[in-house]
Order: structure tokens, then C-alpha cells, then sequence
């Protein structure tokens, strides 16, 4: 159910690899992720511009067709956070977490009583076996909540925001880290590297594991290295940009001419 796998599979040491929609959300790209085999999806609504409608049939997509489809919220709101989960995600990355604050916002707006101050209705209802209390609970335990950590405070406090028991991963913000650290575009600073190695040590001291987003092949051989379990492997659109210029270049090389003429 929902992201039960992929939280079994990161536990028993596995890595896993995912990709990022922001700008394109055609709910056929989880079919063929799925026969690709990628293990989950991030939908992005803190950049992206998904209307709640096309949230909800990714979720139900990603479900039917066995996908962990993890949403990422603008930020940790209560109403917001709340909304999103009666779509049915199998879980929230939520960004910029810097304090325990943030991550109760979160619980309220995920859990059911007595642990938080959700409603149970939406569209989620049919992700469950149904709506009384062991229902709810297997529900509840099928979620994967993981803190991204993108900033210099959220570095200092990543062993109290790993200790936090319902949080089940921590996950790296690198641009927006980068950002912060005043060296973007370059992810790749002796601090940066530093500091993502002090938030895989925290997640591991707390038994939890860690992930982060690089579309670079290098660059996810060395943090899985480094010990990250899960990976972001790029975002859809520079997906296909990125081969759509390689054949560009490949097919101008060819005819040595700058642009493509078709007689």
C-alpha cells in the first residue's frame, strides 16, 4: 500500500531511484516510469503549477499501477498539507524544515486523532481497506514523510529533525542549499559536501535513511558512495531536454550544417 515497499526496501538497505515532475504532469509518465523501473515519483507543487485535480490523478495513477507517488507541498501548512492528503500521495517530502515546529504543522495536517488533527474524506479513501481504526492505522503506517533539509539552520538541527519518530527519511535541498550558502549554481563546495555528509550521518545515527536530487550519473555514484539510499535522478522536462540536445547535436554534427532541412 502506497509507499510500504519503497520504506521496506530503503530499511533493508537498498537503494532506490526516482524522478521529479514539476512542469509536466501527463499521468502516462507513471506507466512508464513503473516499466522502467523507477521506485517512485515526487510530485512537485512547491515549483510546479499541478492544479489539485491532475494532484489527484497522479495519486490514483501512481496507485494503480504500483508507484510510491510522493508530493512535495509549497511549505509546511496546515490547510494546505491537509488538502493534498486527501488526494492520496503516498507521502510528503516537505521543504525547507528547520524546526520541530514545522514538522508538528505536518503531523496535525497528515495523522488522524489521537496523533494529529486530520479529517478522514477525499479521494484517499479508496487508497485505504477502509475507514475504521485498523483501517486508518495501516493507512497511516503505508506513509513516507521525509524532511528536506536546504538550509544552513536546517543543517545545525538535522539530528533533532531526524530524531523526530514519525519522520522516516531526511532528504537534501542542494540548489536551494547552494542558494543559502551563497555558491550557486555549484552544489559541489567543500561546505556544501560537508554539510550533506553531516545530514547522512544524523539520518543514519537515527536509523533512518537519507536521499538527495542530481540528474548527474557521477555525481549519484559518489552520494550513494557517500551512503544515500534514495535519488531524484532529474526532473521530466530537462529530462527530455537533455536528450532532445543530444540528438540535436548529434544530427547537425552530421550534416555540418546549424540548423535541419528537410527537402
Amino acid at each position: 500500500m502506497l509507499a510500504s515497499d519503497f520504506k521496506k526496501k530503503l530499511a533493508s538497505g537498498h537503494r532506490a531511484l526516482g524522478i521529479m515532475m514539476t512542469f509536466d504532469f501527463w499521468p502516462g509518465y507513471l506507466e512508464m516510469f513503473q516499466k522502467l523501473g523507477l521506485d517512485y515519483v515526487m510530485i512537485d507543487c512547491e515549483h510546479g503549477a499541478a492544479t489539485m485535480r491532475e494532484v489527484e490523478e497522479l495519486c490514483r495513477t501512481a496507485r494503480l499501477c504500483g508507484l510510491t507517488a510522493i508530493l512535495r507541498p509549497e511549505a509546511a501548512d496546515y490547510p494546505l498539507i491537509r488538502k493534498y492528503a486527501d488526494m492520496g500521495p503516498a507521502g510528503f517530502v516537505i521543504p525547507w524544515v528547520e524546526s520541530q515546529a514545522q514538522l508538528d504543522i505536518v503531523r496535525d495536517a497528515v495523522f488522524q486523532p489521537p496523533r494529529g488533527r486530520r479529517g478522514w474524506g477525499g479521494p484517499v479513501i479508496q487508497a485505504a481497506n477502509g475507514i475504521d481504526r485498523p483501517a486508518i492505522d495501516e493507512y497511516e503506517k503505508s506513509l513516507v514523510i521525509i524532511a528536506q533539509i536546504e538550509t544552513p539552520l536546517g543543517i545545525e538541527r538535522a539530528e533533532k529533525i531526524a530524531a523526530c519518530e514519525w519522520v522516516d527519511a531526511l532528504m537534501m535541498g542542494p540548489y536551494d542549499l547552494s542558494v543559502n550558502l551563497g555558491a550557486v549554481p555549484k552544489v559541489d563546495t567543500d561546505q556544501q559536501i560537508a554539510a550533506t555528509r553531516r545530514v547522512i550521518a544524523a539520518a543514519r545515527n537515527a536509523g533512518k535513511p537519507c536521499g538527495t536530487v542530481t540528474a548527474s550519473p557521477e555525481v549519484i555514484r559518489f552520494w550513494f558512495q557517500e551512503g544515500m539510499q534514495f535519488i531524484l535522478c532529474g526532473e521530466v522536462s530537462f529530462v527530455v531536454q537533455a536528450a532532445l540536445e543530444s540528438t540535436l547535436q548529434q544530427v547537425r554534427g552530421a550534416t555540418g550544417e546549424g540548423g535541419i532541412h528537410v527537402a
